[in-house]
């Protein structure tokens, strides 16, 4: 059984647009990172075979104007290349702080080899143009979305 795991990175990513980040004045840094990556729970009462859930963090220096963080959990195809979409997408159209808001995707508990991705995307300040709105669009880094293997618990009757 794999346990949960928190990754806490410090380092930029690249982002285009409204939310820039070179943290100069009147700009603003935006960023997303893995909060827990996918893990199995334990099922309710102990019978069945629980789910597997992750979460992405997603936290602004200054709120944007408009902001979407889309999370959905991926599961290998086996062929260790394709990445299938299960369970449904969640969005949360929440402005980040720079406290950050997290987003928790979860879906049953199938054994497999399962990943998280997320995107942000909407608009924020331009600093080339002040009072105007710059789009902005930006996925999770490749690096964060660590698969892992996931074998569900037994289920018990």
């Amino acid at each position: 059984m794999i346990g949960k795991a928190v990754l806490t990175v410090s380092m930029a990513l690249s982002a285009t647009g409204g939310c820039d980040q070179s943290g100069g004045a009147g700009t603003n840094t935006c960023d997303i990172r893995v909060n827990a990556h996918p893990h199995s729970t334990a099922p309710p009462g102990g019978k069945g075979r629980g789910q597997i859930v992750a979460a992405v963090k997603a936290w602004c220096d200054y709120p944007p104007t408009a902001h979407r963080l889309t999370v959905r959990l991926e599961k290998d195809a086996g062929d260790g290349k394709t990445w299938n979409q299960v369970g449904q997408e969640k969005a949360d159209d929440s402005l980040p702080t720079p406290e950050g808001i997290v987003v928790r995707v979860s879906t049953d508990c199938v054994d497999g080899i399962w990943r998280v991705y997320a995107r942000a995307e909407g608009r924020g300040p331009d600093p080339k143009r002040p009072g105007a709105d710059k789009p902005f669009r930006f996925t999770l880094p490749e690096a964060e979305r660590l698969a892992r293997e996931i074998r569900c618990p037994t289920i018990k009757i």
